[in-house]
């Protein structure tokens, strides 16, 4: 195990993987220390008031540092999932759907034009896949609104005529 902490920027690494600037106590570790690496089986203790650095053969009281550095990276996680979960859950889904569907339904207006190519059965086609989308709306559930605009391919979408 190779620890490093860094009293003056709040930093715990461990094996390489560490955080900056946590936001933990660090009131354990004495004020004269700057540093403290350990590299699996001995370490050393830098000191900011010109005490020559010192050898450690156990970690002793900077063990201490293992377990912030877990609970800083848990609540790291912690307010990483608060932050998707709101994101998820407040975005006003119906206005994105509604968007999605005007888009389809504006990329689709061509086919209503007197002068489209499409035969009037080929209209009709459209017509009624043009109904389907602002029908759409109206007949989901919020669930269903966050499905469709995640997946443009979504089975609930309606199909355009080909």
């Amino acid at each position: 195990m190779k620890l490093s902490i860094i009293v003056p920027d709040k930093t715990i690494s461990l094996d390489g993987d560490g955080v900056v600037g946590i936001n933990t106590d660090m009131s354990w570790i004495p004020e004269n220390v700057h540093a403290v690496q350990w590299y699996d089986t001995w370490g050393e203790i830098e000191y900011n008031d010109g005490t020559n650095n010192e050898r450690i053969e156990e970690l002793g009281i900077y063990s201490q540092a293992v377990t912030d550095l877990q609970n800083a990276k848990q609540r790291i996680a912690d307010e990483e999932a608060r932050i998707a979960y709101d994101w998820e859950w407040n975005r006003d889904w119906t206005s994105l759907l509604r968007q999605y569907r005007t888009k389809k339904l504006t990329d689709s207006d061509w086919t209503q034009v007197p002068d489209s190519p499409l035969t009037e059965e080929q209209r009709g086609e459209w017509r009624t896949y043009r109904q389907e989308l602002r029908d759409l709306p109206s007949s989901l559930t919020e669930e269903q609104y966050r499905e469709l605009v995640r997946d443009e391919n979504h089975e609930l979408w309606p199909v355009p005529p080909t």
